[in-house]
């Protein structure tokens, strides 16, 4: 977990939720830590103009990943398949855009950004090995949406919007195991569930039980 007003990373053991460590410290250069992903070998967590690589197995440090070419600004979800690390960054209102990584090396792939992304403030992203989706929860011009890349090539795929899908309640995290795309209204109380295939609505999930 990602401990923003902490600085720090809290790692626990998934078998009996007990603590296994805190992480934290100078080097490890945290600076308002929001989100944290893993592949099972590397530990990525998104501050906010930075990435910190840790190890899973271990907790060290393996790398701080910052820099203008990355266009880290305030980067609010991160995700890994494996072989891409992709950062959804916020940024000042405007500047919004997606960072991919290399998994191994940590080096620049490409900053996708531009009209066509639709990006409206990218608050979640996720990434199953084929396609990478972003929730865009941001409160400028354009509707909420979701944006689908490919994870091959960092085009676009498609933009989902409408309100049929009631992304209109701030979608703010997303997530996908390659059969389904579920996507977290915060202000809808909401889950918004997508076929990953085609993009389109299975259905909305919402009310209390």
């Amino acid at each position: 977990m990602a401990n923003y007003g902490g600085n720090s990373v809290t790692e626990l053991s998934a078998r009996t939720g007990d603590l296994v460590k805190v992480i934290s410290g100078r080097g490890y250069k945290f600076a308002d830590p929001t989100a944290v992903a893993s592949d099972g070998a590397r530990v990525w967590v998104a501050n906010y103009a930075s990435v910190t690589e840790l190890s899973a197995r271990t907790g060290r440090l393996v790398r701080v990943i910052s820099g203008p070419g990355y266009k880290f600004n305030n980067s609010l979800a991160i995700a890994s398949d494996g072989a891409h690390v992709w950062v959804a960054n916020y940024g000042d209102g405007s500047h919004y855009s997606v960072t991919e990584l290399s998994a191994s090396t940590g080096r620049l792939v490409r900053v996708i950004s531009g009209p066509g992304y639709k990006f409206n403030g990218p608050s979640g992203i996720s990434s199953d090995g084929t396609h990478v989706w972003v929730a865009n929860g941001g409160d400028g011009a354009l509707p909420h949406s979701v944006t689908e890349l490919s994870a091959r090539t960092g085009r676009l795929v498609r933009v989902i919007r409408g309100s049929r899908y009631k992304f209109n309640g701030l979608p703010i995290a997303i997530s996908s195991d390659s059969v389904h795309v579920w996507v977290a209204n915060s202000y809808g109380n909401s889950v918004t569930e997508l076929s990953a295939r085609t993009g389109r609505l299975v259905r909305v999930i919402r009310g209390s039980r």
